[in-house]
């Protein structure tokens, strides 16, 4: 009867510590997915910057103003 118990017991062990890491694994594969989510989201948004930059400054050589007076008219943050 030890002898079943002790196996019952160290099967249950092995599954919790299987457990245990799967569960590890997940998360750090669920983190390795939000930061390339937050990756994507940086490039996208770095772009999107660019493109408004762009545009703001083909505005200000087409008004004959500095790109710093197009970001006060349009009460855009100045980068420093």
């Amino acid at each position: 009867m030890d002898d079943d118990r002790k196996k019952t017991q160290d099967y249950a062990r092995a599954e919790i510590e299987s457990g245990q890491k799967r569960k590890q694994n997940d998360d750090d594969d669920a983190e390795r997915k939000d930061k390339e989510r937050l990756m994507e989201l940086l490039h996208k948004y770095n772009d999107i910057k660019d493109a408004t930059q762009r545009v703001l400054g083909a505005l200000a050589v087409h008004e004959g103003v500095t790109v710093r007076e197009m970001h006060r008219r349009y009460n855009l943050p100045l980068d420093s």
